[in-house]
C-alpha cells in the first residue's frame, strides 16, 4: 500500500539521464519505486501522462531568510517547482543574532520591512535557534541556511572599516563552527558589500580552512562582477587550491558593455580549476538585468558603518560631493555600476517613501525631480538609505545564455521568498527564474536538453549542500517531486509586472505531501529544515 501513486509521466530523474516512461510511488515521506506498470495498491492515484515528472527544483541562492517567516508556505517558489531553498547568501544571514549587533545585521536586509525591524521582532540570538524559528513557521518547503561572513564580521568588529586581526579572525571562526554545530550548511561572502569588502584575503584563507575541514561550502559573491571580474574569480579559485574548501560563485555576471564577453573567461577558469583537482561551481539566473540596494551602487567607503553613517555623509557637503565625484568617474578600486551601467539603465523596483517613482529609470527620475541623476540618487538614499531596490539592466543576452547553460552552473533565483503582493515590486527572478529556464529549453533558447536543465535545477544543486536523499527519483529517497507539462509553463511576471507567480506547475510534493494539488495549492506543510 503506497499513499500516491503517479502513473504514466515522462520521469526525468534530475542525473541527466534520458527520460523514460513510468511511474513514481510514493509512501512515508520517499520514493518507494520507480518503475512502469507499478500495481500497488494506493489511497490515490493520479493520471500524469503528458507530464514530466521531476525531483523538486533546489534554489541554492535564495535571500527568503525573513520572507520564509513571513510566508512559510512559500508560494513563489512552489509554483515554479521548488521544493528546497538556501537562504543566507552574499555574506548576509539572520543569525547569530546577539543583542548587541541585532540592529545592525537586520538593517542589511532589503526584504525586511520597516515595521518589522524593530528588536522584539527578533528574539534569537544563536543559528539553531533561528533555525527552530523557521521550522516552527509551518513551511511548504525545505529550507537550509548558509552563515554570512558580513555578519559575522558585525558581531565581531561592529562597524570597524579596516581589516580583521587575528585575533578577530580567530573569533569569526569559533562563531562559524559553532554555526555549523548548530545546523549551517556553509558560509557566505559578499565581498563587493561592506564589511566584506574589507576583507583580505588571507582572513578568507583563514576561514576557508575552517569550512573545508568541517566539509560545508564557501558561497562567494566575488569582489568585482565588472571591470576586476577575473580578478575575483582568480581570488575565489586561490581559495580552493590553497585550503581544498568546496567553492561556489554566486550569479556568475559580467556587468557592464565594456566587460560582456568576460563570463566566458570566467568558465574557462573554473574549468580548467576543476581539472586541476579543485570543486567549483556557479549559479545563475535566466535575466539580463540583476538587482540590488540602491546604496550598494556607492562606493564602499560611503556605505561603511550602516545606514546612519551613509546619511551623515550625504548630509555633509563634502562628503556628498566626494561621492558624486567618486560615481562619476572610472574606478578601479570598486565596481562602479553607476558609470558602467548608466542611468538610463537602472530602474526604481521599490521606494517605500516615494512608490510612485517605481518602475522608473534613473534618467526619468531626475527628469521627474529636475535634478541630475546622481542628484536623484543621493537625495533617495538620503529619504531612505536602506529600503531602495533598483533592478540594473547590466548583462548581455549571450552571457546570460552561456552561464545558465554551462554544466557547472545551477539556476537560482537570488530573490526573496514571498506571496504576491501589490504593495512590492521585485524583480521577476523572485517569481520566475525557474519557470523561465525551462521555457527557455523548450522554446529552443537555450541549446541543452531538458534533461540537463533539470539536473542544472535539481541533482546539481542538491550535491554541493551534501543533500544526499534529496535531488533525484531513486527508491529510497525524499520524495520531493514538481509534475508539469512544458507546453503549459508560463513565466506571467514580468519587469513591468513583477508580482505575479508562474503558471502550469500541476503537483508539488515535498516530503511526500501534496503541496500543490492541480496547480492549487494546499493547507499542507510538510517542510523541513536541512542541516
Amino acid at each position: 500500500m503506497v499513499d500516491i501513486l503517479f502513473r504514466g509521466g515522462q520521469i526525468i530523474d534530475g542525473t541527466g539521464k534520458p527520460g523514460f516512461r513510468g511511474d513514481v510511488a510514493v509512501a512515508d515521506g520517499v520514493v518507494a519505486l520507480v518503475a512502469d506498470g507499478i500495481r500497488a495498491r494506493a489511497d490515490r492515484i493520479v493520471d500524469v501522462d503528458g507530464c514530466i515528472v521531476s525531483p523538486g527544483f533546489v534554489d541554492l541562492h535564495s535571500h527568503g531568510d525573513y520572507g520564509i517567516l513571513r510566508f512559510g508556505h512559500a508560494e513563489n517558489l512552489l509554483q515554479q517547482g521548488c521544493t528546497t531553498a538556501v537562504v543566507g547568501n552574499c555574506g548576509l544571514s539572520l543569525a547569530p543574532l546577539p543583542v548587541a549587533s541585532a540592529a545592525s545585521i537586520v538593517s542589511q536586509f532589503p526584504f525586511v520591512p520597516r515595521e518589522d525591524r524593530g528588536a522584539s521582532r527578533f528574539h534569537w540570538t544563536t543559528f539553531g535557534e533561528y533555525l527552530a524559528e523557521v521550522a516552527a513557521a509551518g513551511l511548504g518547503m525545505n529550507i537550509a541556511a548558509l552563515v554570512g561572513h558580513g555578519t559575522l564580521r558585525r558581531i565581531v568588529m561592529r562597524s570597524d572599516a579596516r581589516p580583521a586581526d587575528d585575533a578577530e579572525v580567530e573569533e569569526m571562526t569559533r562563531l562559524m563552527d559553532v554555526c555549523f554545530d548548530d545546523g549551517s550548511v556553509g558560509m557566505s561572502t559578499g565581498l563587493i558589500y561592506p564589511p566584506g569588502s574589507d576583507a583580505t584575503t588571507s582572513e578568507l584563507v583563514t576561514l576557508c580552512r575552517t569550512i573545508a575541514r568541517r566539509e560545508k561550502l564557501y558561497a562567494t559573491h566575488v569582489r568585482s562582477e565588472a571591470d576586476r571580474l577575473l580578478e575575483a574569480i582568480d581570488e575565489a579559485l586561490f581559495l580552493a587550491k590553497e585550503t581544498g574548501v568546496r567553492v561556489h560563485i554566486s550569479h556568475l555576471k559580467a556587468a557592464g558593455i565594456s566587460n560582456w564577453g568576460k563570463v566566458t573567461e570566467a568558465l574557462a577558469a573554473m574549468e580548467q580549476a576543476r581539472s586541476r583537482g579543485c570543486d567549483v561551481t556557479c549559479d545563475g539566473y535566466p535575466y539580463s538585468a540583476g538587482s540590488t540596494t540602491l546604496a550598494a551602487l556607492l562606493p564602499p567607503w560611503a556605505t561603511s558603518g550602516g545606514a546612519h553613517s551613509l546619511r551623515a555623509r550625504l548630509a555633509e557637503q563634502g562628503a556628498r560631493a566626494q561621492i558624486a565625484e567618486d560615481l562619476l568617474r572610472e574606478q578601479t578600486a570598486w565596481d562602479n555600476l553607476y558609470s558602467c551601467v548608466g542611468p538610463k539603465s537602472i530602474s526604481i523596483a521599490m521606494c517605500p517613501t516615494r512608490p510612485e517613482l517605481e518602475g522608473q529609470s534613473l534618467d526619468d527620475v531626475s527628469r521627474r525631480l529636475l535634478m541630475p541623476p546622481i542628484e536623484a540618487l543621493l537625495d533617495l538614499l538620503m529619504e531612505d538609505p536602506e529600503g531602495v531596490l533598483v533592478v540594473l539592466h547590466e548583462m548581455a543576452e549571450d552571457d546570460v545564455k552561456k552561464v545558465v547553460c554551462h554544466p557547472l552552473c545551477a539556476i537560482c533565483s537570488d530573490g526573496d521568498i514571498r506571496t504576491p503582493s501589490r504593495d512590492e515590486r521585485l524583480h521577476p527572478r523572485t517569481y520566475g527564474a525557474f519557470t523561465r529556464a525551462l521555457v527557455g529549453v523548450r522554446d529552443g533558447d537555450y541549446p541543452i536538453s531538458l534533461e540537463e536543465m533539470i539536473r542544472k535545477m535539481t541533482s546539481l544543486p542538491a550535491s554541493r549542500i551534501r543533500m544526499r536523499n534529496r535531488g533525484a527519483i531513486q527508491q529510497g529517497m525524499s520524495a520531493d517531486l514538481a509534475i508539469f507539462s512544458l507546453e503549459e509553463l508560463h513565466e506571467r511576471c514580468s519587469y513591468d509586472s513583477p508580482n505575479q507567480c508562474a503558471s502550469g506547475m500541476r503537483f508539488v510534493v515535498v516530503n511526500g505531501q501534496m503541496v500543490l494539488d492541480d496547480e492549487e495549492l494546499t493547507e499542507a506543510r510538510p517542510g523541513r529544515v536541512i542541516r
